[in-house]
Order: structure tokens, then sequence, then C-alpha cells
């Protein structure tokens, strides 16, 4: 069980998922395009972690998102 569904919780549950572990994340905001006034700057080895770690889909998910737009 993850508590929280932020970067770093679904990176995990994505980790554990790939290596046969299952996951359930669990987070307590039921409005999941709400904008909260957070911010985050990631460097180029983060980046490229996510890029090895998450699908093309989810990728372009966050890109949307990071540029103010929300992808279904």
């Amino acid at each position: 069980m993850i508590v929280g569904a932020g970067i770093g919780g679904l990176a995990l549950a994505r980790g554990l998922r790939q290596q046969g572990v299952e996951a359930v994340v669990l987070e307590r905001d039921t409005d999941l395009r709400r904008t909260i006034g957070h911010g985050l700057q990631l460097g180029a080895p983060a980046m490229t972690a996510l890029h090895e770690m998450l699908p093309a889909d989810a990728l372009r998910g966050l890109y949307a998102v990071a540029q103010g737009t929300w992808v279904e």
C-alpha cells in the first residue's frame, strides 16, 4: 500500500509493478485535476529516469499538465 499519488508514490508503484509486486496507491484528494499551487522542477537525470520508467501515454499526460492542459 502506497499512500499518496504524487510523483513519488506513482513512481514507486510503477517500479514495484515492473518487478511483479502488486501495489495499491491511495490518494485522499478526489479531484485529480485540481492544481494546488505546487511546482516541481526536474533536472536532466530525473527526466531520463521518468522516460525510462513511464509509458509514453503517461509522459504525454505529464507534459500536458505541465503546460496547463489536461489530457484524458
